[in-house]
């Protein structure tokens, strides 16, 4: 019975979960139906693996790459913390203000994340850098939820004064690691930022802030591979185009490394301003 479900959905995996084989694809749709009592399942998703569930979009792509990064035997606990604590007959409830605005985080997210939801218009979010949202989450247990405008509004709180509330608290934490590396071919040594926090990329909107040290007279290059690191490469000249693309090189390199895409690009950090050198 097993190898006929496998093999019945072998060849009809989407693009989205193209990190998995094509039985890895069914065995994660069928865990996943099992963890969620099957309110969730992967086979609804839109085409960039998100699944609409009551006013949450569940990234599933994202679960699908944080099981293709772990051995299969792993993949129920891992499924199943994903899961914890959803109510299919619920959906999210607005946390209360002031109790729970801690949970209020800054993500980063590609510029078409929310493409093809309905209310994407309703998110809170941004582009402190081209490409690129800065987007005010939720922190639930165990994943993000996107804060929407009407549910900030029940706070009476303004959306402008919460970016800024929260970029100065980024400016107070150092959840990185920072080690140094060569970039290929080269004698040129790029600073690589690394967090198990998940949304340890969003410290690049303060990077000029937090981290001094690492930009020089003409600021840095910055680039943001997933969620989990930023690369930074010190700056005392205009970039050459050389240098960069050997930058983006390693950045697209990284991109494949680890779920939680945020961007391939390379960005150039000066004077507080995110300038888009590559796409």
């Amino acid at each position: 019975m097993a190898k006929h479900f496998l093999h019945t959905f072998k060849e009809k995996r989407p693009g989205w979960a193209a990190v998995l084989t094509g039985d890895q694809y069914a065995l994660f749709r069928q865990k996943l139906l099992r963890s969620s009592n099957s309110s969730i399942d992967p086979e609804q998703c839109d085409k960039k693996g998100i699944f609409r569930h009551k006013d949450i979009d569940l990234n599933v792509a994202n679960l699908a790459a944080l099981c293709a990064h772990q051995p299969i035997e792993n993949w129920d606990t891992e499924i199943d913390r994903w899961t914890a604590g959803l109510d299919p007959s619920r959906g999210w409830q607005v946390p209360r203000y002031p109790d729970e605005v801690g949970k209020l985080k800054i993500q980063l997210y590609p510029v078409d994340y929310f493409n093809g939801t309905s209310d994407r218009e309703e998110y809170l979010t941004r582009q402190d850098m081209p490409g690129v949202l800065s987007t005010i989450v939720v922190d639930m247990p165990e994943r993000l939820v996107a804060m929407t405008k009407s549910a900030l509004g029940q706070w009476a709180v303004h959306a402008d004064d919460t970016y800024t509330k929260l970029l100065s608290l980024l400016k107070t934490e150092q959840p990185h690691t920072v080690n140094f590396t060569k970039l290929n071919g080269s004698d040129d040594v790029v600073a690589v930022l690394l967090s198990d926090d998940v949304t340890a990329s969003n410290h690049a909107l303060v990077l000029d802030t937090l981290y001094p040290q690492l930009l020089g007279s003409s600021g840095a290059l910055v680039g943001i591979p997933h969620r989990h690191m930023i690369i930074v490469k010190k700056l005392d000249d205009e970039p050459s185009q050389d240098l960069t693309s050997r930058l983006h090189r390693m950045v697209q390199y990284m991109v494949k490394e680890q779920p939680g895409f945020v961007s391939d690009s390379v960005f150039w950090l000066k004077d507080g301003q995110f300038r888009r050198l590559t796409r």
